[in-house]
């Protein structure tokens, strides 16, 4: 009850809102309120972080953070289970009202938080995506229970085909060092590569995501022009990246002092920012299809690619490595290959 008083006092303190038509929209508000100025499937995407509920502001000693640099007045969620529950039953319900048909609600949760999201997502008749884990080392001794070192990015959508840009960072040709398919491996739920972001010196929040975690979902996820809603802004990384990458955005943070930081501090830095400013340095993909993609398969080239198959298998080859073989050899994409070798049970 006093994590929701507090969070009431705040919200009752501190208002206020800075637009810029045809870019952005920050209102400094309680999301649960503010979203209710906005008609019915007006946003196309929607990615946040929500306070967990787990008294964030008392661990900053396990997290062996610098207080020095942590902004104040961090406004924490209800840590009564019921509480809790509400709260994300009304925040989620007035972002599924105005989300569009296809378009994507994405929860960064840990877990805490996790069956509350899932609930109010299936009551809401939200259709899970893909649930995927993004290993983050918390650096939290635990002595009762195996220790986490994970987050849950949950994502949810209306349809069954929301928006997806399969090759928005990488084509169907492009390989590692080991000739495996770094589309293949960046297709993967399980996101083991985006590194912890050290920002020792910079004022933040209680807790910040990583722009690259946050740059990769917008990526896969949205279309430049479209509308990304965060309501729960906390370090503004939704919204650097959404506008870095030419998508608009609609804010919500009631901690008056982090909005100072990014909206009127001495740098103003997302005031100053011109919507679209990084579009230019994002990689160019080329999308180089298989020569024979989509192309039905001829007896005789099916039966050579079971025996190549069981050759390279019986050779010490890994499954992996003798798909990426023959891929090359037949001319086609390696979800084909695939599906041919269900038939060999």
């Amino acid at each position: 009850m006093q994590a929701a008083q507090a969070q009431k006092d705040s919200y009752d303190t501190y208002s206020g809102s800075i637009l810029y038509p045809r870019t952005a929209a920050f209102h400094g508000i309680d999301c649960r309120l503010g979203m209710r100025w906005y008609d019915d499937e007006s946003i196309d995407n929607c990615i946040t972080d929500p306070p967990f509920g787990i008294r964030e502001t008392k661990l900053r000693k396990a997290h062996n953070r610098n207080s020095q640099h942590v902004v104040d007045g961090y406004c924490e969620a209800p840590t009564d289970p019921a509480e809790y529950h509400e709260f994300t039953r009304q925040w989620m319900t007035e972002v599924c009202r105005i989300l569009r048909p296809r378009g994507s609600l994405v929860v960064v949760n840990g877990r805490t938080p996790l069956v509350h999201t899932l609930v109010v997502a299936e009551e809401l008749k939200l259709k899970t995506i893909n649930h995927i884990i993004f290993k983050r080392v918390f650096g939290m001794p635990t002595t009762r229970h195996f220790r986490t070192e994970h987050y849950h990015v949950l994502w949810f959508s209306k349809t069954d085909k929301p928006t997806f840009n399969t090759h928005c960072r990488f084509g169907p040709q492009e390989k590692d060092e080991h000739g495996l398919s770094l589309l293949y491996r960046d297709l993967c739920s399980v996101w083991t590569d985006i590194p912890v972001e050290y920002r020792p010196e910079e004022e933040k929040n209680e807790n910040k995501l990583p722009n690259a975690l946050l740059r990769k979902l917008l990526l896969y996820l949205t279309k430049i022009g479209e509308i990304v809603l965060d309501p729960f802004c906390g370090n503004y990384t939704t919204a650097y990246e959404a506008l870095a990458l030419g998508r608009r955005f609609i804010g919500f943070e009631v901690n008056a002092n982090i909005w100072h930081t990014h909206l009127a501090g001495e740098g103003k830095a997302l005031n100053e920012k011109k919507l679209g400013w990084d579009l230019p340095n994002l990689k160019q993909v080329q999308v180089i299809k298989p020569a024979k993609q989509g192309q039905r398969w001829d007896p005789d080239e099916e039966a050579r690619f079971y025996v190549d198959y069981l050759e390279l298998r019986a050779g010490g080859m890994k499954k992996g490595e003798a798909i990426q073989v023959l891929c090359e050899r037949y001319e086609r994409g390696r979800f084909s290959l695939d599906r041919k070798l269900k038939g060999l049970g």
